[in-house]
């Protein structure tokens, strides 16, 4: 079978800049404090395992006859969409964890305030009815 799987120098090197460019702009949002480490980490990796997938060849090759797809443009354009894919789960499954300690939380602060405002009629009876506390 004949794959056009051929990747000029000229895209590599831009393949490359636009990965190192990736990693450093992670680099820098943690710095920043705009993205935690363990996300940085993520995104570095899936970066580096993207730029190696599409400079190698044989790797590249490998997984276009594992799919079966005739061309390396449309393997890469389903790589990408899978990995798009997965990130929305992950991103649902992120929010949903937050919505669910956000309810928590309020329920907690709900249940904090009716204590606080009991303890306050409490007091405020004893006061009233104890005029030698103060």
């Amino acid at each position: 079978m004949n794959y056009l799987l051929d990747v000029s120098h000229q895209t590599k090197i831009v393949i490359t800049i636009i990965g190192l460019g990736f990693i450093f702009f992670n680099i820098w949002l943690v710095y920043r404090r705009k993205l935690s480490e363990n996300m940085a980490l993520g995104w570095s990796a899936i970066t580096i395992i993207s730029v190696t997938v599409v400079l190698s060849g044989p790797i590249l090759s490998h997984f276009v006859r594992i799919t079966g797809i005739k061309s390396g443009a449309v393997a890469i354009s389903m790589a990408a969409f899978a990995f798009i894919f997965a990130i929305l789960i992950l991103f649902s499954i992120k929010m949903s964890t937050l919505t669910n300690q956000n309810r928590k939380l309020a329920q907690q602060t709900g249940l904090l305030e009716q204590k606080i405002d009991k303890l306050e009629l409490q007091l405020s009876n004893r006061l009233n009815s104890d005029p030698e506390i103060m």
